[in-house]
């Protein structure tokens, strides 16, 4: 069995393309994490602080 490479490059457009969808979605649920985990201590903290715990 021999690797084809114009196989290869044929699909190279496609998974550039998945690449791109891939990394887009690893920024976006690092983002929301990150809010999200922010949005939690700071509710966390100002309810500590409030109730003295």
């Amino acid at each position: 069995m021999t690797f084809d490479w114009a196989i290869a490059l044929q699909t190279l457009p496609a998974l550039l393309s998945a690449l791109r969808v891939t990394a887009i979605a690893t920024v976006l649920g690092m983002l929301t994490a990150a809010a999200l985990g922010l949005a939690w201590t700071v509710a966390r903290r100002s309810r500590a602080l409030e109730f003295g715990v």
